[in-house]
């Protein structure tokens, strides 16, 4: 049988899934906490906070092409190209999660300088985490029927871990002391909130583990001369490629619609309708009709075409 074509058994599609649920929760724990954070345990000024947010958000759009030079200058003695990213970034990513929701204690300053380098090391982490997962579902095997198939799986397991992290993520909280009568995390919070993020910590570890070990890469280079590529070399890749230049200004306005949406429902829900809870009322109307639509965007993708389907 050719191992390119070989049938996807559900456990390593349901690996896929629970690497995405797990993430997501703790995605949804970064969202909608770290601002949050910031401002109301680390006690950092507003615009100084916003300004932390940007600093990693221009470095995560940097360091994707970065990494993706390091991964692919860098040879497995099992031949694989980015499965064991899974395995090796695990840990780093899981340090980052944390770190981000570490109180040291300082002042003001130094707990500026702290949150740029624990926010920029975890935004690194996370795209060594990123690129391996998605570039998984194309080199587990080289039938598209069963790579979309993959993705209905990622797809379900992303929206269960928002709507996990959304609902269960305040409960832990409050588990471990926090959001004792008041609805917005202030500084009496910061224990709790650490707390949470080594579980979700913990959880992030078992996600990727377990996508690792039940998972194959089974599609391989048919030759390979093993040239490194250079840094300089890789970006006059991309910006002479138009559909990657397209793509990714899709991404990037896509995403700055998306926090900025999410960003808003949070601070209407905590300061205008002081009561965070309301947006887990809100985001579960929103996953139900994600999750809905995740089943029936592939049956509409084989019927129309992924371009006609995306438009």
């Amino acid at each position: 049988m050719n191992k390119q074509n070989e049938k996807i058994g559900v456990l390593e599609k349901l690996g896929f899934s629970f690497f995405a649920t797990s993430v997501n929760v703790a995605y949804s724990f970064k969202n909608s906490y770290y601002k949050y954070f910031l401002t109301g345990i680390l006690l950092i000024n507003p615009i100084a906070a916003s300004n932390i947010a940007l600093i990693g958000t221009i470095w995560d759009i940097l360091n994707d092409p970065l990494v993706g030079v390091w991964a692919n200058n860098i040879d497995f003695k099992s031949g694989e190209k980015v499965r064991p990213w899974l395995f090796w970034s695990a840990f780093p990513y899981a340090l980052g999660m944390i770190l981000i929701f570490t109180d040291f204690g300082v002042s003001e300053k130094w707990d500026i300088i702290l949150a740029i380098i624990c926010f920029l090391f975890y935004e690194l982490a996370n795209t060594a985490r990123g690129i391996p997962y998605n570039g998984m579902a194309a080199l587990a095997t080289a039938d598209d029927k069963q790579r979309k198939s993959i993705n209905s799986f990622r797809s379900v397991g992303m929206i269960l871990g928002i709507a996990i992290g959304s609902i269960s993520v305040p409960i832990i909280v409050k588990l471990f002391g926090g959001l004792k009568d008041h609805t917005v995390i202030n500084s009496s919070d910061s224990s709790a909130i650490f707390k949470t993020a080594l579980v979700l910590g913990i959880l992030i570890v078992s996600g990727c583990l377990i996508h690792y070990f039940t998972t194959k890469e089974r599609v391989r280079q048919t030759s390979d001369d093993h040239t490194k590529i250079s840094f300089i070399e890789i970006y006059r890749i991309l910006f002479s490629n138009r559909s990657w230049v397209l793509n990714m200004f899709f991404i990037m306005t896509y995403s700055i619609i998306s926090a900025l949406s999410t960003s808003a429902l949070f601070y209407y829900c905590s300061y205008v309708m002081n009561d965070s809870s309301l947006i887990t009322i809100i985001m579960s109307f929103y996953l139900l009709f994600s999750l809905l639509t995740s089943v029936v965007t592939p049956k509409i993708d084989s019927v129309l075409g992924r371009k006609k389907t995306m438009i």
